[in-house]
């Protein structure tokens, strides 16, 4: 035999199956007694051969590895259950401790019965003889010359040890034919013995001679071993819970047949103090008296081995794996060995996206999901890739539940396909049921907000991170009281001074065109005003907007209104600001809406600016979700399970396809209704130099044609400014650097977050391909 720990640091990754050999060393005895008729032994313990491995252990290794449960802050750990390469070691223990395997080497008594053919049954010829090694093997039993009967030896050995936690109950039974059945309970660790069996052959009792007797163990054994681990974690405690602890074993000859008693179980704990070394089978048991001698069994349902380790940092950690339904046969000693993967294979998954989203219409997405496992030889080479099946469990709680059962609206979902590394496969939805719903409704059942700042939120009224935001437009989505601070456009930007919307860098070359109501250029030291009074130009719903004022808190005037719940519906206003000669210093366009007017799916507004439906009533088609958690079903795999989001989103179907938008003209702040693009309302400025920017500022309600006809000694492009700028919906743009970036400007229509789209004409491109207006 090999040296334990020299066999230890050959094993490959993978554990092996353990055989049998008989072993031949029999000790020289020569023929007969020694000069006496005294029977005299020749005991062989049989012991493992030396063996290496091979494909066929390597193979039978992978069906007996089991995952411990995951701890946090811990590696997924697997116990790898499989035979040693030996039985013994015995020169590394002195005799007597418990977790010594009994071998040639160590053998050191032997109890003995002894019974003729004739000999009545429970009276045997020699009851329990006893020899020893020192003795060597001489008994004080004389050979039976003359009795003319064959004869057998029984051999039990360490018979004493065996004896105070077992019962022989077919004593009375017992003769030439019957060997010994005993019953046994499996005592404490301490207490626990190798115990060896052996039966001679019918022998002649006028050929006296040293008597063969051939051992073998009937207990298995169960030892701990590190397998691929990482360095440092600190072993305290092996627990060994839920072995059958009782059984009836009856010898022979040819066989130890072992019957467990199913009622009777045990727990084993083994105190270590082991830290792990990273080196593959480094034996953390047996040490003196840490190894298991157990009934040879199947292991119950209830059998399980849990580890404590204790980290580093000091948190211990207990890991649990099932050891149930293993075959622990006698004479084996099964290693258990603690790896930080599933013998030699790397578990792979993902998925192609994270998120599916389909329409409320019912839609399909494709899908690849890539599961497979990778074998690799032992320097880390990838050799062979074999497709790992999946399954898909679902959740419509955000994960806290899961479920095997899929939600109906999902009418596809991934699916395995046999044998491909890669399955091409979808997720698909059944069209939503609509509800029908109110406009006025969804924005008269809005809780009612007392003294908002419109400036602190979005168009969906989710709150702006970083502080007040200022645009030309803001949304109303419920009743209220409001407020917006009295500054220029959107020169306030998350609470700071937003120099870009009127070209402070001055970029463009036209940045004189940024003036407020006087004409004055717009700054940093004037960005902000304190209007003498407030009022609605105009609104599309009577009386929704009420009680405008202006207000002063901190430093900052504010323009207030109300919007009432009554009158709450659908649509539109323009509020302005005036100074004490009652002129309009600056107005804001209101957007009273219930749509959700920020995707996450597009940068545009999902509605035009302004928009209002036609009808009250409309098709509404909620967002639906569900959670997809795929997995890998080979219960080896170390491959993180994936979760995908599945949405189906909601959708709007209007009662009627009208509606209504408001109008632009280009470069100005201020929508317009339909009905205010007339001749009577609008204004057409034919003296030179006659419409300036202020006054578009100071007439935010009146669209204006600005017509020159002997300006530049020509006829004079349509426009409505004669200052013919080019910047007033980006403050950036130059007609020498046409690529340049967009600047949302201090005209700029959008409410905050959005912009008016780039543009690639001059003013003068703009108005020459307008139609005449009818002017």
């Amino acid at each position: 035999m090999n040296n334990r720990y020299n066999i230890i640091l050959a094993l490959a990754l993978q554990l092996i199956v353990l055989l049998f050999g008989s072993c031949s060393d029999l000790l020289d005895t020569g023929n007969g007694a020694g000069g006496s008729d005294r029977v005299r032994f020749a005991p062989a313990v049989s012991e493992m051969n030396d063996l290496r491995p091979t494909a066929s252990t390597r193979a039978m290794a992978a069906k007996h590895v089991v995952r411990f449960s995951r701890a946090e802050d811990m590696p997924q750990l697997y116990l790898h259950i499989e035979p040693a390469l030996e039985m013994g070691g015995g020169s590394l223990r002195p005799d007597g401790t418990r977790a010594l395997y009994t071998t040639d080497n160590t053998i050191s008594k032997l109890t003995y019965t002894i019974c003729r053919e004739n000999d009545a049954p429970g009276k045997p010829f020699v009851v329990k003889g006893l020899t020893t090694n020192t003795d060597n093997w001489i008994t004080d039993t004389e050979w039976p010359h003359g009795s003319g009967q064959k004869f057998k030896v029984y051999s039990l050995s360490p018979f004493d040890e065996i004896a105070q936690n077992a019962s022989v109950t077919n004593e009375d039974k017992i003769d030439y034919n019957t060997p010994p059945v005993f019953e046994y309970t499996m005592p404490d660790i301490d207490r626990q013995v190798d115990a060896i069996y052996a039966e001679s052959d019918a022998l002649d009792p006028e050929a006296s001679h040293a008597i063969t007797m051939n051992y073998r163990h009937i207990f298995s054994g169960l030892a701990l071993a590190e397998g691929r681990m990482i360095n440092g974690l600190k072993l305290t405690k092996v627990e060994i819970k839920g072995l059958y602890a009782k059984g009836t074993c009856t010898l022979s000859k040819s066989d130890i047949a072992w019957a467990v008693d199913n009622t009777v179980t045990k727990d084993f704990t083994i105190t270590k103090d082991y830290t792990t070394v990273s080196q593959n089978s480094a034996l953390i048991t047996p040490t003196d008296r840490d190894e298991l001698m157990v009934i040879p069994q199947t292991t119950p349902a209830g059998a399980t081995v849990t580890v404590t380790f204790v980290l580093p940092n000091g948190t211990e950690k207990k890991l649990t794996a099932s050891i149930a339904g293993k075959t622990l046969k006698p004479g084996v000693v099964y290693w258990m060995l603690i790896s930080t993967s599933a013998l030699n294979w790397k578990y792979t998954l993902n998925v192609t996206q994270s998120e599916i989203n389909t329409p409320y219409n019912g839609g399909s997405v494709n899908l690849t999901v890539n599961s497979f496992r990778t074998s690799a030889n032992g320097q880390g080479t990838a050799t062979t890739q074999e497709a790992e099946p999946f399954k898909v469990e679902y959740s419509t709680d955000d994960g806290t539940k899961w479920s095997d059962t899929k939600p109906a609206w999902l009418t596809s979902v991934p699916t395995f396909v046999s044998g491909s590394l890669s399955s091409e496969t979808s997720v698909a939805s059944s069209a939503q049921t609509a509800t029908t719903q109110s406009h006025s409704s969804n924005l008269q059942g809005k809780t009612a907000v007392t003294d908002c700042d419109l400036s602190l939120y979005d168009v969906n009224g989710k709150e702006i991170i970083g502080g007040s935001s200022t645009a030309n437009c803001y949304v109303i989505h419920g009743p209220g009281t409001y407020r917006i601070p009295c500054v220029y456009g959107n020169t306030l930007k998350l609470g700071q001074y937003n120099g870009y919307a009127v070209d402070g860098e001055k970029e463009s070359g036209q940045s004189e065109a940024f003036v407020n109501y006087m004409g004055t250029r717009i700054s940093k030291s004037n960005y902000m005003f304190s209007p003498s009074q407030a009022a609605v130009l105009w609104q599309s719903t009577v009386s929704a907007v009420t009680n405008a004022s202006v207000t002063t808190e901190n430093g900052m005037s504010y323009v207030t209104f109300t919007v009432s719940k009554d009158n709450l519906q659908q649509g539109n206003a323009v509020i302005a600001a005036y100074d004490n000669t009652n002129t309009v210093m600056w107005s804001w366009h209101l957007w009273i809406t219930d749509a959700k007017l920020k995707s996450s799916s597009t940068d545009f507004l999902t509605q035009n600016l302004g928009w209002v439906s036609g009808s009250d009533s409309y098709s509404h088609y909620p967002a639906r979700s569900v959670l997809l958690k795929i997995s890998q079903t080979d219960e080896l795999s170390d491959a993180e399970p994936v979760i995908i989001t599945v949405n189906q989103t909601e959708g709007d179907e209007e009662g009627s396809t009208s509606g209504s938008c408001l109008y632009y003209q280009w470069g100005r702040k201020d929508p317009f209704r339909g009905s205010d693009i007339t001749e009577s309302i609008s204004e057409l400025v034919q003296t030179r130099n006659g419409a300036p920017i202020k006054y578009s500022i100071q007439t935010p309600s009146k669209p204006i044609l600005y017509y020159y006809s002997s300006y530049w000694g020509t006829t004079d492009a349509y426009d409505w400014t004669s200052d013919h700028y080019n910047v007033l919906w980006n403050s950036r743009y130059s007609t020498q650097q046409t690529n340049t970036p967009v600047e949302k400007s201090v005209y700029d229509p959008s409410p905050y977050g959005f912009r008016a789209p780039k543009g690639i004409k001059t003013y003068n491109e703009i108005f020459a391909s307008l139609p005449n207006m009818g002017y």
